[in-house]
C-alpha cells in the first residue's frame, strides 16, 4: 500500500502540478516559426544572408580563424536555406543611419552596471554612426514608454540627412511598438525596426510572476523608481497579443527580427527557475521567451543567436561571472553581432543618405507629448 500511495503521489505531481520532466527535448531540427494573430503579416527569411555576414566579421575580428565555428553562435534550424554561391561581399557601411536602442525590462535600473553592446558602439562611433540609448523607465508598462519614445523623437535634431532605426531589445519592442501605433506622425521618422531578443508576443515568465512582483511593485531602488509599476504586467502573453490583435504596424517601416535560443546549460544560473519553466513546454528559448514568440509581424527574420536573454546584448556575464554565467563559460561575441544587423539594414535599406520626413501634423503632436 504503501509504494502504491507513493506511485499515486508521483503521478499526481506529473501530471497536475508540472514537475515533471519536459515534454520536448532540446533540438533544433525543427523550422523556423512564427506564433501570430489572425490577420497579421507572416515574415521573410533574411537567415542566410545576415549569416554570412556576421561569420564573415566573427572571421575578420579572430586572431585564430582557424577556431572561429559560426554556428556556435548562430543556431541554423532545419528549414534555414544556404547561403548564397559565390560569397557576397559586405556592404560598405553607412553612418547616414542614427541608431536609437530602447532598452529592456528594468534595463534603466542596470544601466550603470551593464549598458548595451558596450564593445559595439565603440566600434560604430569610430565608423561614424550615432547610437545612443532612449530614456525609458525600467519599471513602467508599454504605454507609458511609448510616450517617452515620441517625446524623445520630436526633441531629436537633425534627422534629414539620416535614416532613423529603433532597436528594441526584450521589452523594448514592445515599448517600440506601441511607440509607432500610438503617434502615426512621429513615426513617419522611423525608417526600421529591429527587434532583439523581443517580447513581441509577451512572455509566460510575466504571466507566472506578475502577482509576485505586484507585491514589490511600488518599492523604490536607487538606481531606478517604481514608475508606473506596469512593466510586468505589459509582458504578460495575454495583454501582448490582444494588443497585437486590434493593432496594425505602419506599413512605411522596415522590420527585422533576431531571436535568442540557448541549452539550459548555457543559460545564466540567476535565471534557473524561469528556464527551467519554460523547458518544462518547450526547449527553445533564451531563459525569459520561447523562440516563436520572438518575431514581430511583417518582419525580415536575421536568425537565432546562440545566447541567453542577456548575453545577447549586456555583459553581464563580465560583471557577475557566476551569477549571469553558465557552465559553459561561453561569452557571446556582441560587437559583430551588432555590426552584423547594422550591415544587413545598410543593405537592405539601399544606398540612399536620407529620405524625405513627412511631418504632417508634427507640430500638433510635439505640444501634445510635452503634456
Amino acid at each position: 500500500m504503501k509504494i502504491r500511495s507513493i506511485s499515486t503521489a508521483a503521478i499526481a505531481c506529473g501530471l497536475l502540478s508540472g514537475c515533471a520532466s519536459p515534454l520536448l527535448d532540446y533540438s533544433t531540427d525543427v523550422p523556423a516559426l512564427q506564433l501570430r494573430v489572425v490577420g497579421q503579416p507572416g515574415v521573410e527569411d533574411g537567415r542566410a544572408r545576415f549569416r554570412e555576414m556576421f561569420c564573415t566579421l566573427l572571421s575578420t575580428a579572430s586572431s585564430d580563424q582557424a577556431d572561429v565555428d559560426c554556428d556556435r553562435y548562430l543556431v541554423r534550424l532545419a528549414d534555414e536555406p544556404p547561403a548564397p554561391r559565390p560569397a557576397q561581399p559586405l556592404p560598405r557601411h553607412d553612418p547616414h543611419l542614427r541608431i536609437l536602442f530602447v532598452p529592456g525590462a528594468f534595463g534603466e535600473c542596470f544601466a550603470d552596471i551593464a549598458p548595451p553592446y558596450p564593445e559595439a558602439v565603440a566600434r560604430l562611433s569610430q565608423l561614424g554612426y550615432m547610437f545612443d540609448a532612449l530614456p525609458v523607465s525600467g519599471r513602467s508598462g508599454t504605454t507609458h514608454n511609448a510616450t517617452l519614445i515620441a517625446q524623445a523623437l520630436v526633441a531629436e535634431p537633425n534627422l534629414d540627412d539620416h535614416r532613423l532605426v529603433l532597436v528594441g531589445y526584450s521589452k523594448g519592442i514592445s515599448d517600440i511598438l506601441e511607440f509607432l501605433v500610438d503617434f502615426p506622425d512621429t513615426a513617419k521618422r522611423v525608417d526600421a525596426v529591429v527587434s532583439i531578443a523581443g517580447t513581441v508576443n509577451g512572455s509566460p515568465v510575466a504571466d507566472a510572476y506578475a502577482g509576485a512582483y505586484g507585491m514589490v511593485s511600488g518599492i523604490d531602488l536607487a538606481a531606478c523608481d517604481s514608475g508606473d509599476r506596469g512593466v510586468v504586467d505589459s509582458l504578460r502573453v495575454g495583454p501582448r497579443m490582444n494588443w497585437l490583435a486590434h493593432h496594425r504596424l505602419p506599413a512605411d517601416i522596415r522590420y527585422f527580427s533576431l531571436a535568442a535560443i540557448a541549452r539550459q546549460e548555457d543559460i545564466g544560473r540567476l535565471m534557473y527557475v524561469t528556464k527551467k519553466r519554460l523547458a518544462r513546454s518547450e526547449p527553445l528559448h533564451d531563459g525569459q521567451v520561447p523562440f516563436f514568440h520572438q518575431i514581430v509581424p511583417g518582419s525580415t527574420l536575421l536568425g537565432y543567436a546562440y545566447g541567453d536573454h542577456w548575453a545577447v546584448a549586456l555583459p553581464l556575464q563580465e560583471k557577475w561571472p557566476y551569477w549571469a554565467g553558465n557552465s559553459a563559460g561561453s561569452q557571446f561575441p556582441r560587437a559583430e553581432l551588432l555590426e552584423a544587423i547594422v550591415l544587413y539594414l545598410v543593405e537592405a535599406l539601399g544606398p540612399e543618405a536620407g529620405r524625405e520626413i513627412r511631418r504632417s501634423g508634427l507640430n500638433a503632436l510635439s505640444d501634445h507629448v510635452a503634456r
